[in-house]
């Protein structure tokens, strides 16, 4: 059994060598790797802040990268291997649960540097609700409603992730032909309930949330209209992420196997009635076709949609392995099992692969970009102009060549020369500190469209300096003024 773990664990490694390997850091990282904050806590995550207190010993923070990132990955696969044993112990198929990457927004989690513990600590959670089983109906209502409440203070879209993965017990009874247990359903949905109003009414008002930040929205007043809005806004992004018109189609055919496998399971079974049968096989399609929907439940009533932040779509994950299972609790056949998901292995290496390296090449330019400024600049003291950008610098080939094959990691990839907050903390991170202008306050309303009158220090073919008093342009453009 051991070695079945090890197997797991080797696998895991293999799709995450390549952020290993790039070794960047990710937005929030600059910050935390430097000023050892936590900080988790005011975006409602308390026990994030705990977990990484805890694995420092220590409530600042240092640079542990990678060992957050094996701690996760050793969890998630061990979680993978308690799946499978749990619900395919006779035809285990060693990747199938690795279809949790194939939707590969996940990603992006996994390049964080400090967040890839936490927020993949609530992805295991989210499996452990799967798990939990007492004679005694209020132990299982208690635990099912603490560890709700314990995930949405880690990480709240990882919630998502646990109404999907729970949907797969359904599954499993019925492919056993088991009779359908209302009281379980009944009980998951209401632990779920009570954890989001648990929290919502009582732990989230103890923390000072921005929902007024683009980032952190807040529910929205006119939930129905707003969740239409956001739906699209979420499904024409996912969508966008693949230009691969075989990843499409298959993407489809995946999902429409599914439906005709739930229904198969719902009426090969020799002991049910025709009315139960057609019950079944309904219940099943109605389960399958919301499952979409509810992959990004709690996200659809905020007041603005974050449909860009690759981080959220974690709920996605759980439906690659929600369709997948159902597929292979029809066939019971490993090889076919195995030709089916191919596909979708091969298609999330190929984008580890190139992400890490995108990763890497473009970290390299930004890298070049902060040095050269800081050579332009030698002669004005640290911490005196405010920075404003104008256009972008050009990206990496290596991202510009993988991002045909692989649209998403062009959206995964941040800018940091923009006029936000990112460009100064990568810059500082470099060893170069000047004051942040805001987000498009008049200062950088004022250096994107009078640049021209000031006065131009410095010029390259990467970009132009213009200075005027304290605001420092760096022109990106460099069209003639």
């Amino acid at each position: 059994m051991g070695t079945s773990k090890n197997k797991y664990y080797i696998l895991m490694l293999i799709f995450i060598l390549p952020l290993i390997l790039a070794n960047v850091y990710y937005v929030d990282d600059l910050g935390r790797s430097m000023k050892g904050y936590t900080n988790w806590g005011l975006d409602g995550r308390p026990v994030s802040d705990l977990i990484m207190i805890v694995i420092n010993l220590n409530y600042h923070l240092s640079d542990l990268y990678p060992f957050p990132l094996l701690i996760a990955t050793a969890t998630i696969s061990y979680c993978f291997f308690v799946f499978n044993k749990t619900f395919f112990c006779e035809n285990e198929v060693i990747a199938l649960p690795f279809v949790f990457f194939f939707p590969c927004f996940i990603y992006e989690v996994l390049s964080y540097r400090f967040d890839s513990l936490t927020i993949l600590s609530s992805v295991s959670l989210s499996f452990l609700f799967l798990f939990i089983n007492f004679r005694n109906i209020y132990f299982i209502f208690i635990s099912k409603l603490t560890l709700c409440i314990i995930i949405f203070c880690i990480y709240q879209p990882s919630v998502n992730f646990l109404i999907i993965i729970s949907l797969i017990k359904y599954f499993h009874i019925n492919s056993k032909g088991g009779s359908f247990n209302i009281r379980s359903v009944l009980l998951d949905g209401l632990s779920v309930a009570s954890g989001a109003f648990v929290y919502m009414l009582f732990i989230l008002p103890i923390f000072n949330v921005d929902t007024n930040g683009m980032d952190h929205p807040g529910i929205a007043n006119d939930a129905f209209k707003i969740i239409i809005s956001n739906m699209t806004e979420y499904y024409s992004f996912a969508y966008n992420s693949v230009s691969n018109s075989f990843i499409r189609i298959y993407l489809l055919s995946v999902f429409i196997v599914s439906i005709m496998c739930a229904v198969y399971l719902s009426i090969s079974t020799p002991n049910r009635s025709t009315c139960d049968k057609a019950l079944y096989s309904a219940f099943s399609v109605i389960v399958l076709v919301m499952s979409i929907p509810l992959s990004m439940a709690s996200l659809l009533p905020l007041e603005n949609s974050i449909a860009t932040s690759s981080r959220v779509y974690i709920g996605v994950s759980a439906l690659s392995i929600l369709f997948f299972s159902v597929i292979h609790m029809t066939i019971k056949n490993n090889i076919i099992t195995y030709i089916i998901i191919s596909p979708a292995l091969l298609y999330s290496l190929g984008f580890s692969y190139s992400y890490g390296n995108s990763l890497k090449m473009q970290n390299s330019i930004d890298e070049q970009i902060a040095n050269e400024l800081m050579i332009a600049t030698r002669d004005i003291n640290e911490e005196s102009v405010k920075l404003v950008f104008v256009g972008e610098p050009k990206r990496s080939p290596v991202l510009i060549n993988s991002s045909t094959n692989y649209p998403l990691i062009n959206k995964m990839i941040p800018n940091y020369y923009g006029n936000w907050i990112g460009p100064i903390r990568f810059l500082e991170h470099k060893g170069y500190k000047q004051l942040y202008a805001g987000y498009y306050t008049d200062d950088v309303n004022k250096g994107m469209s009078e640049y021209c009158s000031f006065q131009m220090i410095y010029t390259s073919p990467r970009f132009s300096l213009f200075k005027h008093n304290d605001i420092l342009v760096v022109d990106f453009e460099k069209n003639d003024c």
